[in-house]
């Protein structure tokens, strides 16, 4: 576990570290744990996985349709990727969330597009 990823530096490296102290400790404390966990592991990564490559579906089909609003496009991704319809209001708020990065995106291209304009 003494392996860090390449690009890990500050708080993200601390808790890289007490990773590796836990599991560590499960390795001497309780060997027969120890599958499990790198199964809870996984399934934390790709759950991870799946929302982050759910917003980037989000963000595609808002470059395309700019004025759907984050209802509208929770219930377009729910319907084409065959998600439950119990998971509306979180695609909602990944919507929601994914929007207002955009919005936040063009404002910041504004404001240097309007520095350099002024120079």
């Amino acid at each position: 576990m003494n392996r860090r990823p390449p690009e890990i530096s500050g708080i993200v490296e601390a808790f890289w570290d007490e990773f590796g102290v836990l599991l560590n400790k499960i390795k001497e404390e309780a060997p027969d744990l120890l599958p499990r966990c790198y199964e809870r592991l996984g399934q934390y990564v790709e759950d991870q996985y799946r929302w982050e490559s759910l917003e980037m579906r989000i963000e595609e089909v808002f470059r395309r349709h700019p004025e759907w609003t984050p209802r509208r496009m929770a219930e377009h991704i729910r319907y084409y990727q065959r998600i439950p319809n119990s998971m509306r209001p979180l695609l909602i708020k990944r919507a929601q969330k994914v929007k207002n990065r955009m919005r936040m995106r063009r404002v910041r291209q504004e404001d240097v597009d309007y520095g350099e304009g002024e120079a």
